[in-house]
């Protein structure tokens, strides 16, 4: 769990609704050196209590807004077939692109 992730997807993501959820569960499975996870997606589903169809929606969305990144089949189980392997997430939003202040909804 990765409690710095969390805080600065929270100050930082101008993700709203469901995306920021999804962003908000990734922070919180991300490990804290690499910000990277690889939950799958009912997992992400479950934990941001939406349907997985949202949940695969609003991974597509924060991967084309630049706040996270998606290796395919990327998750680090070498034991496992390449394409059985779960996909690996990267957190990537970053305070210094952050720019003006998000407006207070």
């Amino acid at each position: 769990m990765s409690v710095v992730a969390v805080r600065r997807v929270l100050e930082h993501s101008y993700a709203t609704g469901t995306d920021r959820l999804v962003l908000v569960v990734l922070a919180e499975h991300a490990d804290k050196e690499t910000w990277t996870c690889f939950p799958s997606v009912a997992i992400i589903a479950k934990e941001a209590n939406v349907k997985e169809r949202a949940a695969q929606g609003a991974l597509h969305a924060l991967q084309e807004a630049g706040e996270i990144d998606v290796e395919i089949h990327g998750a680090p189980y070498p034991k496992t077939r390449q394409q059985y392997r779960p996909n690996l997430y990267r957190v990537t939003v970053d305070a210094s692109a952050s720019g003006a202040p998000r407006s207070e909804e």
